[in-house]
Formats: C-alpha cells, sequence, structure tokens
C-alpha cells in the first residue's frame, strides 16, 4: 500500500510566520484524496479499463478468481454481468470495463466466465494493456514468454500457438497465452478448479 507523507509544521512557528506576514491565510480549496488501494473501486461515469495493469497473480485488482457475479460487480472493473449464475463463458457472465466488442457482438478480450457449477469466476481474459506480475503482456516475444516461465508447457490440444503456464505464488491458477508468429497475442488468468474447459 503507497501512503502519502505527511509534513506537519510546529503550531509555534505557523503563529509566528501569520504574525509577521501580518495577512490572512486564504482557506484552501478542498482537493481529492488521492486514490489508494484500500478502498472498493468504483465505476466512472465513462466505463474505461484503468492502463498497463496487472493480471495475476490472484486476479485484477479487486476482481479475484473465485469471486461471486455480485463480488464481481462490485468490483467496478466489470460489466454486462447478469443474474448470479455462471454461463460458462454466456453472454451474462459478462466482460471487463474498456472491453473491445468484436465484430460478432462477442467479447474474447476481456472475457470473464464463471462457472455454471459453482458460480464462481474461473477465468479472466487479458485486454492489450495487461500484463503478468513478470511483465508479459501481448506483444512479448516467445523467447520473453520462456524466460519468465521456465516451465512454461506447450498446449498439446492446440495448433501450436497455445501455451500454459502455472502462477507463480498462487497454485490454484495457471495462465493460458496464445503466441501467434513468435509473439504473444493473448493472456488468460485461469482457476485450476474449474468446470468450464479442458
Amino acid at each position: 500500500m503507497r501512503t502519502t507523507p505527511k509534513l506537519v509544521a510546529p503550531a509555534a512557528l505557523v503563529a509566528a510566520l501569520l504574525a509577521l506576514s501580518a495577512c490572512t491565510v486564504p482557506t484552501p480549496k478542498p482537493t481529492a484524496a488521492p486514490p489508494t488501494s484500500t478502498g472498493p473501486v468504483t465505476p466512472s461515469s465513462s466505463p474505461a479499463a484503468p492502463a498497463g495493469d496487472t493480471l495475476g497473480p490472484l486476479g485484477y485488482g479487486a476482481l479475484k478468481l473465485g469471486a461471486t457475479k455480485a463480488e464481481a460487480k462490485a468490483s467496478g472493473l466489470a460489466e454486462g454481468i447478469i443474474g448470479t449464475e455462471g454461463q460458462c463463458g454466456g453472454a451474462a457472465d459478462g466482460h471487463l470495463l474498456g472491453a473491445p466488442e468484436d465484430p460478432d457482438g462477442e467479447y474474447y478480450r476481456g472475457a470473464l466466465i464463471f462457472s455454471a457449477t459453482t458460480g464462481k469466476l474461473v477465468y479472466i481474459a487479458a485486454l492489450d494493456n495487461m500484463a503478468t506480475p513478470e511483465g508479459i503482456k501481448a506483444g512479448s516475444s516467445l523467447a520473453e514468454l520462456k524466460a519468465a516461465f521456465p516451465k512454461l508447457t506447450k498446449d498439446p490440444d492446440s495448433d501450436g500457438s497455445g501455451f500454459y503456464a502455472d502462477v507463480p505464488t498462487n497454485p490454484k491458477a495457471y495462465y493460458d497465452f496464445a503466441v501467434d508468429e513468435g509473439k504473444v497475442s493473448s493472456l488468460t488468468l485461469i482457476s485450476a478448479d474449474q468446470d468450464c474447459f479442458d
């Protein structure tokens, strides 16, 4: 948590300066407090994902794997979530704020998936501005991906472009990376305990 140091002037010094100046001190205009990471995040009037955010190891900011739909809505980082039951990727599972809608009306980047069995969040697809704590994001090279995740595993069911990596410090999740022409094209944080796909 970041803290801002507070400067406190001794009362005697302030009184002496005021007496010497023989001026009145104008009342300062109220200013907005700097953002902190301790309070709840609230959505802005024009939804947009914060720039340069981290995906992992537990989720995306206040939006955590294992969250219910109500908790995901309360995070202020998601929209389009309808109801309380998961749909394993149905439209009512919603997406991250600022997710681009694809021409077919779907959301792939920034998609959220809630388990149909448990109703818990099991999948968060990154937006283009998001990176893992290790710095891997869309556009990272395959060499950078391999260096950041030495135990990277090729997905045997993909066309050769899919890779998996365990999430350091979170044994309950893994990353899924798509690589196209030697560059990471997408990344996803997925719960190891999910029932929506293999």
